[in-house]
């Protein structure tokens, strides 16, 4: 797998709180940092995403999708489709999405459904409605 690479890149997504290697997209250097917790991103193939973009360990078992058959996500990644993550516009949106919720979730104690509504509205403010769907 292949990632894309750019120093002004690294940056917009550093003022995000998104960390990343100084030489591009390190998948190993990339995390989300909340208040209290770091998460790792970790890019999977769609035939283990299926149809969902991303998904974080911070879902319970009641919220995560059938399709992941009984697998469990690390309570400290967020999972991100490969074919997200090549496209970079669309990557920065979703891991802007995941570090708005995650955010909720851990810093003000908010359950996964609140905060992904909460999220998306914001999200809808601030790159229109492209890709996203209100719930």
């Amino acid at each position: 797998m292949r990632g894309w690479q750019g120093q002004p890149h690294r940056h917009s997504l550093a003022k995000m709180g998104i960390k990343t290697s100084k030489l591009g997209y390190n998948l190993n250097d990339m995390k989300i940092k909340t208040s209290t917790m770091n998460f790792k991103i970790v890019i999977k193939p769609k035939e283990i995403m299926k149809d969902y973009i991303a998904l974080h360990g911070l879902l319970t078992d009641l919220e995560l999708p059938d399709s992941l058959d009984g697998g469990k996500i690390p309570h400290n990644e967020v999972w991100v489709r490969e074919d997200i993550y090549q496209d970079k516009d669309r990557f920065k949106q979703v891991i802007w999405h995941e570090t708005e919720e995650l955010n909720l979730m851990t810093s003000q104690n908010i359950t996964y459904k609140k905060a992904h509504a909460i999220t998306t509205q914001k999200e809808i403010i601030k790159f229109g409605c492209s890709g996203i769907k209100e719930e």
